[in-house]
């Protein structure tokens, strides 16, 4: 059996609890690693995940394997597996360890050609990943050890993207065709780190139709040295806007400014009620009674203020600076 015909997308839903609204949201296929397509290290792939041993392009033949199980996980894992992509070195030519939900298009010899790049096959789910939400954030637990770790940086990218075929990362990113980015380059990590990457939505979210998700131990094509490692486990995107918005008043025209110490609430009505405050990570950072001024010095990032009051509640999304 072609054991590309084994990989099939494997969506699940997470309850994620915001308040008092329950809502289930969209979660990637997978995301724990602990399913895998075969047990044969020389072709062995997460399902729903693809690396060289199932590229495309003219190159796609000297495609080693740069991927394999490992039974190291994040702490308080459930599980018992993670990934592990690593890089290799040929004549001094080094192979960054890739990983995708799309497939690898291998077309140049040349690590920094752009004939190199993960595109999403939209008419095959062995090649591509649904999504027509609006996730918040992404969080993923990684562990990156390079060989040389002075100015190593390994990279992380997810892409929503509109219903196009053949989207490609890096190319097309910057188009227009992009609907939102949650990218990051990150230095050497020796034990296990949860990290949170925002999405940056550039477009309507209703455009929103596939997502291409990207993991790599450089940075830079052809970067790093050979033997840099990158473990990953549990992904989760985290949905913060909630339905509960729908259901508050429409004229309701409450608005969120933050400054350096505060935040300021303007509204049309009384404030009376609480809020809760969240990282895009979804984590509660502060919570109190509402008013129209309230003390806020956390860090600077993206956050989303939850007013509870009378008539429902509503969820505003505001960025500290």
């Amino acid at each position: 059996m072609n054991y590309l015909t084994m990989k099939r997308s494997v969506p699940f839903f997470s309850i994620l609890l915001l308040a008092k609204t329950i809502s289930a949201q969209t979660q990637i296929g997978n995301s724990d690693f602990e399913s895998w397509e075969t047990t044969t290290s020389e072709t062995a792939e997460p399902v729903n995940w693809n690396s060289f041993k199932s590229a495309s392009g003219t190159w796609a033949s000297f495609g080693s394997q740069q991927m394999a199980q490992s039974t190291s996980v994040r702490p308080g894992s459930l599980g018992a597996k993670s990934v592990r992509i690593f890089s290799k070195s040929t004549l001094g030519v080094v192979a960054n360890g890739n990983m995708t939900l799309g497939r690898i298009e291998m077309g140049s010899a040349t690590a920094s050609s752009t004939s190199n790049y993960n595109y999403t096959v939209a008419s095959d789910p062995n090649f591509s990943e649904v999504l027509a939400e609006a996730p918040d954030s992404l969080v993923v637990w990684v562990k990156y050890t390079p060989v040389n770790s002075t100015g190593a940086l390994a990279r992380f990218s997810a892409v929503i993207h509109n219903n196009i075929d053949g989207f490609k990362d890096p190319n097309d990113v910057a188009g227009s065709n992009t609907v939102a980015t949650a990218i990051l380059n990150f230095p050497s990590i020796g034990a296990w780190e949860r990290l949170a990457v925002p999405f940056t939505y550039v477009s309507s979210a209703s455009n929103a139709a596939f997502i291409n998700i990207t993991f790599t131990t450089s940075s830079i094509p052809g970067g790093g040295a050979a033997n840099d490692e990158l473990l990953i486990d549990d992904l989760e995107l985290i949905y913060n806007q909630s339905t509960a918005n729908m259901d508050y008043p429409s004229n309701s025209n409450i608005r969120v400014f933050s400054n350096e110490s505060e935040l300021q609430l303007i509204s049309n009505e009384a404030m009376i009620g609480n809020y809760n405050i969240y990282s895009a990570s979804g984590s509660l950072v502060q919570t109190g009674d509402l008013a129209q001024s309230i003390p806020f010095k956390s860090i600077s990032g993206v956050y989303f203020l939850h007013l509870q009051t009378e008539k429902g509640l509503l969820i505003k999304k505001f960025i500290k600076l």
